[in-house]
Parts: structure tokens; sequence; C-alpha cells
């Protein structure tokens, strides 16, 4: 079996494309080739014919759609249960989105957890003693200690994410893509709409819309609007200034800070 991971084969040249196609309509019956998408995005562009053609006769395509929230508690309770373990579903879902929400990875950090822990009921410090969350997730928690006050937290989850050596521009797009979730969620909640609308619109499990709806709450809908300048600026700097990311990045948390305190 040859695997290949996150190529997208529409966007190769012409002659890549060309070769790629013959390369397709020639696999000998002992082999498999298989084409994962996990970080890129599936996006088959069916005006390219012979690349198309070549990958929809000699191949199909299978996707392995994520399970609902629902679906994953009781599958993670299951899996605590097998290692003779308790676990709420609030931490479940906890779990959950600090992983990423991948079965393999949650299978892995399911392993640690029942390792370390000696007691029978598994606690939220338990998982965070052993459990490395996603850039994602730490964003996450970035963006709600914000919006309760706790500034000083808030800048230490952003040099956890640079002790975990995240690229400064991932971190400032992630920065940036929870507080454009964060803005629709207040949009929804003064037009009167819950989180399920959020989960809706932005594809967040229960537990993330939830979450985010509390955080955005908190802030003032001007909050917002100062907020993706500040990004955009900071984006901006980054990529035309000879001045160190992980500083404009220390500033940016400060200047968030400031527009939550009103300064």
């Amino acid at each position: 079996m040859v695997q290949v991971d996150d190529v997208d084969l529409f966007r190769l040249g012409d002659s890549e494309r060309s070769k790629i196609a013959e390369i397709l309509g020639d696999i000998p019956p002992y082999c498999t080739v298989v084409f994962t998408y996990e970080t890129v995005a599936w996006k088959p562009d069916k005006r390219q014919k012979k690349l198309w053609e070549a990958m929809d006769n000699n191949g199909m395509v299978v996707e392995f759609a994520r399970q609902s929230q629902r679906d994953l508690i009781a599958w993670v309770t299951r899996h605590f249960a097998a290692n003779q373990k308790r676990i709420s579903p609030e931490l479940c879902a906890y779990l959950i989105e600090i992983t990423g929400g991948t079965m393999t990875a949650l299978s892995g950090e399911i392993r640690k957890i029942c390792a370390f822990s000696g007691a029978e009921e598994i606690c939220r410090a338990d998982i965070d003693a052993v459990t490395e969350p996603v850039l994602d997730a730490v964003v996450f928690q970035m963006t709600d200690l914000l919006s309760q006050g706790a500034y000083g937290p808030a800048m230490q989850k952003l040099r956890q994410l640079l002790q975990m050596q995240q690229e400064p521009i991932a971190i400032l797009g992630a920065v940036g893509g929870q507080l454009r979730r964060m803005g629709t969620a207040r949009t929804l909640l003064d037009n009167g709409r819950n989180a399920a609308e959020l989960q809706r619109l932005c594809g967040l499990g229960d537990y993330a819309a939830r979450k985010t709806m509390d955080a955005a709450r908190r802030f003032p809908p001007e909050f917002y609007c100062a907020a993706a300048e500040l990004v955009l600026e900071t984006d901006y700097r980054m990529k035309t200034s000879f001045d160190q990311q992980e500083r404009l990045l220390e500033m940016l948390v400060l200047q968030l800070a400031q527009e939550a305190r009103g300064d």
C-alpha cells in the first residue's frame, strides 16, 4: 500500500497532473494507493477532465466523517469504562475539545490519562496533567480568560503556545478565527439566538458553542470591531516589519486586554 498525505492534486502543474493521471490508470493489481486529506481540504476540480476521469475510473472517494459530540462522549465514556475508570459527560466534552476531537488523538490521550490517574473517577487535573491541547484549544482558553478579565493568565496561555513551538503566524490565525466566532456569537445573542445557531453557522460542538456564547456576552459589541483591526494590524506588521513575531503577539494580547477594559 502506498499512502500520500495532504497533497492537493488538482493544484499541481499541468505536466504533474498528467503524470498522476497516467499512474492512476496503470496501478498494478497487487498495489493500493491511498490519498488522505486531513489538514488539506479535498476539493476535486472536475473541469480537469483527464485527472478527474483517472481518479473516478480507477478509485473511489470515501469520507470518514467526524462523530457528533453526543456519539463521541458515549465513545469516550466506554473507553474509560474499559479501563475501569469513570468520567463525567462534561469532562468528556472538555477532553474532546482540547484534543481536536479525532478518535485517533482521543484514543492515545485516554490511555495516558488512565495510566496517570490512580483514582476510579477522572478529574480535570488528571486530563490537564498529561494532555497537550491542540492550538485552537489553547487559543480558546486564552480568549475565554480575556473575557473574564484574567489578563495575566491569558498572557501565560500565549507563552504556553510559544513554548510548544507553535508558529506565531498560526497562533495569530487561530486568535483571529476565535475572535470572529465570538463576534458571530455576540451578534446572535443581540438578536435573541442561542448556541444551537452558532453550532450550525460555525460547525462547533455543543461544549465549544456554549463556552463561546458565554465568553462573547462578556465583551461589548464594539470590542469585536476593534479586535478585528488589531488582528489585521498585527498580521501586517508580522509580514512587513523586522519586529519579533513573538513580541507582536504579546502586544496584541495586551491591546486586546486594553480594549476589553475600555481603556
